[in-house]
């Protein structure tokens, strides 16, 4: 079912992209001569209006063919690519990534009118710091914030002013108490609580060394290196700075597995280290948005997910060696998509509008034969004031090919890499626990 809805998926997203161009084409009064959804052998197609529609055998992308769109082709014709203005077929080019960009953020939009179920902590202190230990003790239950009910640690924050006296209604062993608590800002606030957690993982991202590790959810990590660990923050700073392989001891099913896992380095915070996996965490939460918070949310998340991202390249940019692990292929799609839908519609729909960003992100970028590179050469001639010579655009192109091709067979290899590691490793792990 998970590679069935993939498909559909990256199905929706070629069509949305591909439309973005047909639209804009035919709003520049240029001829469109195929359509396609899909590459290699047709499916079935059809003629309409002079344009071919396809679906075709392989569902990894899709095409517009359009009329004198080939750099040696004439511009004679009045509704060939061609003829246009550079702006104008700037504009085409830039159509599909921006109908990506759009289809994102209407994603997210109806993810939050749908409503998601996410998780979330009690509102139970395992430590304060800082001036905030004079007020806040190990075990302290937060009733309410400013007469406000609280429900979960998001709450503590959600009804705190930031630069303001505070009053906190908190139970201690059945023991109540008001506290007048001033913060600074929210972020320091934050900063210096945290919570009631366990070592139990909650989720193991796709890919990451975790997961081909074998790790599950669910499993209780016991020991790193050694060194006993009862809480999630003791977890996460062991982590964080191990620069070499490290030992885990967890707990699955009642029996105890020893794991080693190699750490990678954050590729958004260098120096630090990473093995993808998050904690669980007790509270589900099922929350909806009216429209006017879904539009408002939806707008933080889709700008944020493009920033994080173009962030996360212009890092990669700096450090090519986190190159090989930040790569995913289609096989890395299917099994995020399995997750994702595992948690539930909204997840699903805020996933594929994940995807959708990436699609556009990775097409802007400025190589011969994506959209990224066609705007290039229409802007290139906008500044000189002629197109750049017909060979200099086949050889780009020739070249933009090659370099597409080799990336998605090095993509390939990557998913199908992290996948044997994953098995080998889950084998070992029924090896160890037969042997027991």
């Amino acid at each position: 079912m998970s590679i069935v809805i993939a498909i559909l998926a990256l199905g929706l997203l070629v069509l949305i992209h591909e439309g973005g161009h047909f639209l804009a084409a035919r709003l520049c009064k240029v001829s469109v001569l195929k359509f396609s959804i899909g590459f290699g052998p047709k499916i079935f197609s059809f003629v309409k209006n002079g344009t071919e529609y396809a679906l075709s055998l392989i569902p990894l992308g899709g095409y517009v063919k359009m009329k004198g769109d080939e750099p040696e082709d004439s511009d004679e014709e009045q509704d060939t690519f061609n003829s246009k203005t550079w702006y104008q077929r700037a504009f085409i080019a830039l159509a599909g990534p921006l109908a990506n960009l759009i289809f994102a953020f209407l994603l997210f939009i109806f993810a939050l009118l749908v409503g998601k179920t996410y998780k979330d902590f009690t509102p139970e202190i395992y430590q304060a710091k800082g001036v905030y230990s004079q007020f806040l003790r190990t075990e302290d239950k937060i009733l309410e914030v400013n007469e406000q009910k609280v429900v979960t640690w998001t709450d503590i924050f959600k009804y705190t002013i930031e630069n303001q006296e505070n009053t906190f209604n908190i139970s201690n062993n059945e023991e109540n108490r008001t506290e007048i608590i001033k913060t600074t800002t929210l972020q320091d606030f934050y900063n210096n609580l945290l919570p009631v957690s366990s070592t139990v993982i909650g989720e193991v991202s796709s890919g990451l060394p975790a997961w081909k590790a074998g790790l599950k959810e669910g499993d209780k990590i016991l020991k790193i290196q050694e060194i006993d660990v009862n809480t999630w923050n003791e977890v996460r700073d062991l982590i964080v700075k191990a620069d070499s392989e490290i030992s885990l001891l967890i707990e699955r099913d009642d029996k105890q597995l020893n794991v080693r896992v190699l750490p990678e380095e954050n590729p958004l915070e260098l120096g630090s280290y990473i093995i993808g996996i998050s904690q669980e965490l007790p509270l589900e939460i099922h929350e909806k948005s009216n429209l006017v918070d879904a539009i408002k949310y939806g707008s933080i998340n889709t700008v944020g997910f493009v920033g994080m991202n173009y962030y996360a390249l212009y890092k990669l940019v700096k450090n090519p060696r986190m190159f090989k692990n930040s790569i995913g292929g289609p096989v890395m799609v299917f099994s995020m998509t399995k997750e994702s839908s595992e948690k539930g519609f909204a997840d699903t729909l805020n996933f594929i509008a994940a995807i959708s960003v990436l699609l556009m992100i990775m097409n802007l970028l400025p190589v011969p034969i994506l959209d990224g590179g066609h705007i290039a050469f229409c802007l290139i001639e906008g500044i000189m004031r002629r197109k750049v010579s017909f060979k200099v655009q086949q050889y780009a192109q020739q070249v933009g090919f090659v370099l597409l091709m080799v990336l998605m067979l090095y993509a390939f290899a990557n998913d199908f890499t992290k996948l044997a590691s994953r098995a080998h490793s889950i084998k070992g792990m029924n090896e160890e626990v037969s042997s027991d």
